[in-house]
């Protein structure tokens, strides 16, 4: 028996005591299973940590006459220095239980492996919970305290869970927590309903359940706001022909439904055909007007259990948001990532340091094969796989092969020719080390980060001398640094990654090692020589117990930077575009709703988003407004709000009005002719963000939480580049041109247009990853997806390899009257061959690839060529380039599947008018 007597418990709050529950009584015998329910908040956990002892009442008291398990899955009690099995340890030892029984058993369940033998506070949210849920059931309760969140892991996991608690633990008693009616339904053959902080005992099941959706209904109505009633008056349409007095909404919401109108109201609120003929005709012969007919659907059941399923996903996608950008994440938020990174294999060339981080891989969520070659030998010819099969290399060079043991120490202090001269050394020593260590990377091309050495965390002559002397360690590494970033600009595909970055985000002196070896080691803390200190006279605890080591999170979280740059060399789901609302969005507040004077303050989250915003402009990102409010409050808001930080001119493209957001949206795609999976919206309201969801489904959204928002925004690779070309510099400028030429577009016919344009062309063959023009022409290849014949993707590498095999890019640069575009056509050709052509949307409908198509033909006419070939391969998104070859001359010869093969017969045949 577990009876609760009285149980209050109160929580103290910047805002005074919150009492959760209030006088809370009931009785669990042996074997019954008790289901209890609750909205988010209503102390159902902490009911249930109080019946486990985890928690203390503030007055009353829990009796009880058998073992009570604590809730499941409930990982706060573990010691996070100590391993799982030590923890597992200490816990057979409270229970009297056999260790090595348990520890089998808890090997098998969890499934954790060797991570068993690492410090608990290394695992991750989903893996703590693992092995609570093993112990708990390898104790034999007599009772289980179960809350629903305790299911982890995937499917499979989640399964055997469930045949552990409810199959083979069937006679135990069940004391379950949730928010789930069909969860309950399914599990407990008692219930009761806990709101606000009172308990409601119910008769069966089903009663809990049915007071449960009486309590959560009331809820949702008195929630909804009157602008959900003008939602659906405003979207219904009288049927075609009905003559009305007036189209005003009193007007409207007073009119009595026909069978049609009942469709229609069935179709906008539930989302579905209302298939009952004698409904339809009830609802006709009992005079329902169109206001009670929405009220009627509102407070239906069927429409509570749509609106819950909508915010339960939105809770979930905000509990999922927050463990994308924490931990290992934190660095580089996974927000805004679509796909995956398809990371195959690695090479790692470094020192026993790189051992580690090969190591680490398994541990990450997306992994890979890594191969090590280390400096203590040279470096073979080529690798064991072939080149192409590797993503990318990463380059470490041990610190110690440049600066010997002592070296810095044993300088006199105020020796500054002595330091430099060391220095000096340890430049000339480095660059040797990274000529060899980058061989491959010269040979071939393929991608490669360098890492940076490691700082020391403090100077270690005085923590008051010269911060930014060379006599100072820490400066001195920095100095090696820098000469690091500088040197491999000299080399193509090769970028720095400074670890000391990735230290400091997790804590370096969780990591550091320099606080019990000497700086030039350069690596973790670590315990291998652990071993040689086991006969002194006093007991040595190792060094990772001591300074909490924080190993595992610190390499995750450097695999995860890594594979964000990676990302942002191929520039996978990259953002070309933002849009955001204004209300409560761009500022605190609803303008329409007060004067700007008194409008919240914008201090904090807006100012930051607003800088964000600029940053994210400076990238090369489009900024566009889509908005309901009237655009000329707006405008004179704007400067009393904003102030100077920011403009309105700064976005490219707005849409303030009272038209429904996603057709406005439309509309910003077709003027910026950007994809709907390279635009992010950012609105606070989720009505409006679900909106826009249902039309462009690969749109990424964000909401919720706004001091999120900058955080998101500024780390995701996906917002990134690896240089910022001018063109992209200077894209808000182009935006705003092309808005203006298409204005004018529309006044005059198309020959007028494209003749008054005045377009000018500058043509650039590039043969030559060094060439100034190819990071531009590369980043079109990557980043175009609508007018790309193939739509195939190109390392730097296989560019290179290309390029050494007689292909070249042909680009062109293109201006009009109105503004210079920049670098917006690049073609690759192989002698007589277009072997992929690309152009920016930024041109499209000027006649640029016509002119472009006749270019190539008459080069190729030129160097003696009589026929020309290309190839057209029919991807999702590349509609707009499909009749480039056939509007150009060319003939179809073979098509297999969605590829094409087009030839130009008779290049002899150009005339100058097709030139």
């Amino acid at each position: 028996m577990i009876r609760c007597v009285d149980i209050v418990k109160e929580f103290h709050t910047s805002s005074g005591t919150k009492r959760v529950l209030n006088g809370v009584n009931f009785t669990v015998q042996r074997g019954e299973k008790w289901g209890i329910l609750g909205h988010n908040g209503a102390g159902k956990s902490t009911l249930l940590r109080i019946i486990g002892g985890v928690e203390m009442p503030t007055s009353g008291h829990v009796e009880m006459d058998m073992s009570v398990s604590w809730p499941l899955a409930f990982s706060g009690a573990f010691q996070g220095s100590l391993s799982g099995l030590d923890n597992l340890r200490f816990i057979a030892r409270i229970y009297n239980r056999d260790y090595d029984e348990m520890r089998r058993f808890v090997d098998d369940f969890s499934e954790l492996g060797q991570h068993l033998r690492e410090p608990v506070k290394n695992y991750s949210s989903g893996m703590k919970a693992r092995l609570a849920f093993a112990l708990s059931i390898a104790i034999e309760f007599d009772s289980y305290l179960i809350d629903e969140v305790a299911m982890v892991g995937d499917a499979r996991f989640a399964e055997r869970c469930r045949q552990e608690l409810f199959e083979k633990r069937k006679d135990r008693a069940l004391v379950i927590v949730s928010h789930s009616m069909e969860y309950i339904r399914d599990v407990c053959d008692h219930s009761m309903v806990l709101q606000d902080g009172k308990m409601t005992i119910c008769n069966s099941v089903q009663e809990g359940i049915d007071t449960y959706n009486k309590l959560l209904t009331g809820k949702v109505l008195k929630e909804r706001t009157s602008e959900t009633d003008k939602h659906y008056i405003n979207t219904f349409q009288f049927p075609a022909g009905e003559k009305t007095v007036s189209t005003d909404p009193s007007s409207i919401q007073n009119k009595i439904v026909t069978e049609e109108d009942v469709e229609l109201l069935f179709q906008s609120i539930l989302k579905r055909s209302v298939n009952n003929d004698e409904y339809r005709a009830q609802c006709v012969r009992s005079k329902t007007t169109v206001l009670e007919m929405i009220n009627q659907l509102l407070n239906s059941e069927e429409f509570y259990l749509i609106a819950k399923n909508d915010v339960d996903s939105r809770s979930n996608s905000l509990l999922v948001s927050r463990s994308d950008i924490l931990g290992e994440n934190y660095r580089n938020p996974t927000t805004l990532r679509v796909n995956q990174s398809n990371i195959k294999r690695v090479l790692i060339v470094g020192s026993c340091l790189s051992e580690a981080w090969a190591n680490a891989v398994p541990s990450l969520e997306e992994t890979f094969e890594t191969e090590l070659y280390l400096f203590s030998n040279d470096l073979p010819e080529q690798p064991v796989h072939p080149i192409g099969s590797y993503n990318f290399q990463i380059l470490q060079i041990p610190i110690r092969n440049v600066l010997p043991d002592g070296a810095f120490a044993k300088i006199q202090q105020g020796d500054m020719q002595a330091h430099q001269d060391l220095l000096d050394h340890v430049k000339s020593a480095t660059r040797m080390l990274l000529r060899s260590g980058l061989r491959w990377n010269q040979q071939y091309g393929i991608t490669t980060f360098v890492f940076s050495f490691i700082l020391p965390q403090q100077n270690y002559i005085g923590k008051m001398l010269d911060r930014y002397s060379i006599e100072n360690p820490v400066h001195f590494i920095e100095e090696l640094n820098k000469f690091i970033a500088e040197e491999i600009k000299k080399y193509t595909n090769v970028f720095f990654y400074d670890i000391n970055d990735t230290m400091a985000s997790v804590g370096r002196q969780y990591i550091n090692e320099d606080m019990i070896t000497s700086f030039n080691h350069g690596s973790m803390i670590g315990d291998f020589d652990f071993e040689f200190d086991q006969n002194r006279l006093e007991v040595v605890q190792r060094a990772p117990e001591i300074y909490d080591a924080e190993i595992t999170l610190f390499l995750k979280s450097g695999w995860n930077e890594l594979i964000a740059m990676y990302r942002i060399v191929r520039q996978v789901d990259s953002v070309k575009m933002v849009v955001v609302d204004i209300d409560d969005t761009l500022w605190r507040g609803v303008i329409a709703e007060h004067a700007p004077s008194e409008m919240p303050t914008t201090e904090g989250w807006p100012r930051a988003f607003w800088e964000t915003l600029l940053l994210l402009k400076r990238r090369g990102i489009i900024l566009a407004i889509i908005s309901k409010n009237e655009e000329t409050v707006v405008r004179e808001a704007w400067p009393h709000i904003m102030g100077k930080m920011i403009s309105l001119d700064d976005f490219a493209v707005r849409r303030i009005n009272w038209r429904q957001k996603s057709e406005n949206m439309k509309e910003i795609l077709q003027i910026v002719n950007v994809l709907p999976n390279s635009v992010v919206f950012i609105d606070d309201n989720p009505a409006q963000r679900s909106d826009i969801k249902s039309i462009y489904p690969d749109m990424r959204v964000l909401g919720g939480n706004p001091i999120l928002w900058r955080h998101i925004l500024l780390a995701a690779a996906e917002t990134q580049t690896s240089k910022i070309s001018s063109e992209s510099s200077n894209r808000t400028e182009m935006i705003k041109a092309q808005v203006e030429r298409e204005d004018f577009k529309n006044s005059v016919s198309q020959e007028e247009f494209i003749k008054s344009l005045d377009i000018k062309y500058e043509e650039i063959e590039i043969n030559d990853v060094e060439n100034e023009g190819f990071f531009r022409s590369f980043e079109l290849l990557n980043k175009t997806n609508q007018f790309n014949t193939t739509g195939e993707r190109w390392s730097q590498e296989a560019c290179q390899a290309a390029f050494a095999q007689g292909m070249k890019f042909v680009s062109f640069k293109v201006e009009d009257k109105f503004t210079a575009y920049g670098l917006v056509v690049v073609a690759l050709v192989q002698q007589n061959e277009i072997k992929q052509f690309i152009m920016s949307c930024r041109v499209m409908g000027l006649g640029v690839e016509e002119h472009v198509t006749r270019t190539l033909l008459k080069k190729m006419r030129d160097a003696g060529y009589s026929f020309a070939t290309a190839r057209l391969v029919e991807t999702e998104k590349n509609l707009p380039c499909r009749s480039i070859f056939k509007a150009n001359g060319f003939a179809l010869t073979e098509t297999q599947n969605e590829i094409s093969w087009w030839e130009y017969a008779d290049l002899q045949a150009l005339r100058p008018a097709d030139i």
